[in-house]
């Protein structure tokens, strides 16, 4: 890979790593309806432009709850297909 190559969809990849309810505790900088705007719209992006995107979480079942329903409505499907990986 050429370091002067821009990014596409075949050199690059969103990884959303613990974007959980309960993971959102410890976010003290921002606000959290914020951050999960934030997260969302990258989501969006990443969809429209065809970039990969990995969601990782950890104790979904136990303890942080399931990512993709952090949020309601319109922005929950925006992360509904996407491939998800628990820890």
């Amino acid at each position: 890979m050429n370091f002067t190559e821009l990014l596409n969809p075949q050199n690059s990849a969103l990884i959303l790593i613990d974007f959980q309810p309960q993971m959102t505790f410890g976010v003290a900088n921002i606000d959290r309806q914020t951050l999960f705007n934030n997260v969302i719209l990258l989501a969006k992006a990443a969809k429209i432009f065809n970039v990969p995107t990995i969601l990782t979480t950890v104790e979904s079942k136990s303890f942080s709850g399931d990512m993709c329903h952090a949020g309601a409505g319109e922005n929950s499907q925006a992360l509904a297909e996407t491939p998800l990986v628990r820890g």
